[in-house]
C-alpha cells in the first residue's frame, strides 16, 4: 500500500512536471518537493521506519505528513487547474481514510 501511493505521488508530480513551462522548471520542483510531494514523500518514509520499530509516535506522525502533504497538493493542483478540483480532493479524503483506516 505505501509504496503504491509513493508511486502515485511520483507519477502525479512527473506528469504535472512535463507540462509545466521551459523556464519555470527549476521552480517547479522547489515547490513540488516543499509542497505536498514533499510531505507526503516524508510521511511514507517515516512510515517506512515505524515498519521497522513499530513506533506509535512515528506512525501519528506519519499519517499526519500524508494527510497534510495530500490537502496541500490537491490545493495546489486546484488553483492550477479547477477543472479537477473535486476529484483531486475527494483522491485525497479517499486515500487519507484508507490510510487511516489501514494503520489506526
Amino acid at each position: 500500500m505505501v509504496v503504491l501511493f509513493f508511486l502515485w505521488i511520483f507519477a502525479a508530480v512527473r506528469k504535472e512536471y512535463r507540462k509545466s513551462p521551459d523556464e519555470d522548471k527549476g521552480e517547479f520542483w522547489r515547490d513540488a518537493l516543499g509542497g505536498g510531494a514533499g510531505l507526503m514523500s516524508a510521511g511514507l518514509l517515516l512510515n517506512f521506519v515505524n515498519f521497522l520499530f513499530f513506533d506509535e509516535g512515528l506512525r501519528n506522525l506519519s499519517f499526519c505528513l500524508v494527510l497534510a502533504g495530500m490537502v496541500n497538493a490537491s490545493i495546489y493542483i486546484w488553483k492550477e487547474s479547477r477543472k479537477r478540483s473535486f476529484m483531486l480532493l475527494g483522491m485525497a479524503a479517499a486515500g487519507a481514510a484508507i490510510y487511516y483506516w489501514y494503520y489506526f
